[in-house]
């Protein structure tokens, strides 16, 4: 519910920071989100009640594990394409380009549902804790942001070179075609 005054509209500001995230994963950049400046100056996680720390670590536990087990699941996808040997054929282009657009639905749901934690985690807090846990937030996004756009960057460079690849092994192929006529042209005097 939104609040007026010098109030903080915390549920606004997780929207706020989660829109600005999905937008730096779109375009390979920076976070932008700016937290609120009463925020920035006092926002402390250092005197936390027990079920404010039990609801933070949760969170921080939950998002870690979920973002670092899709990477490595999507870098192993592509790794695996690479070794089965057909990383440089139409098929592993293919099976490269599958991999990114799951990892993009997978991103996109793992935002949903970090957003949607947040909130609840928020619902849980204290007045108290409810400032620094939108410092923590702002403070996770970059690190968020980097896991996938890095990997978003490997799985792209790797249909590039499968492009540049399969490009190369044409024309390889062609040559040879043109120097096999060439030769069997030249034993009839063509």
């Amino acid at each position: 519910m939104p609040v007026t005054g010098n109030a903080i509209d915390y549920h606004g500001e997780i929207d706020k920071l989660f829109d600005s995230i999905n937008a730096a994963v779109r375009a390979g950049s920076a976070v932008t989100y700016v937290l609120p400046a009463q925020i920035a100056k006092t926002a402390d996680l250092r005197n936390l009640t027990a079920s404010d720390e039990e609801a933070i670590n949760k969170f921080k536990s939950d998002r870690k594990s979920a973002s670092t087990n899709s990477v490595s699941v999507s870098k192993e996808k592509v790794e695996k394409v690479f070794r089965s040997g057909v990383g440089d054929t139409q098929a592993g282009h293919d099976q490269v380009d599958d991999i990114f657009n799951q990892q993009d639905t997978e991103y996109q749901q793992q935002s949903d549902e970090a957003r949607k934690q947040s909130h609840e985690t928020l619902d849980r807090l204290s007045p108290g804790a409810q400032d620094g846990f939108l410092k923590l937030l702002k403070a996770w996004g970059p690190t968020f942001v980097g896991l996938f756009v890095s990997l978003f960057g490997v799985i792209k460079d790797a249909v590039k070179w499968l492009a540049e690849a399969i490009e190369k092994a044409v024309n390889w192929i062609v040559d040879r075609a043109k120097e096999l006529w060439g030769t069997i042209t030249g034993w009839f005097g063509g």
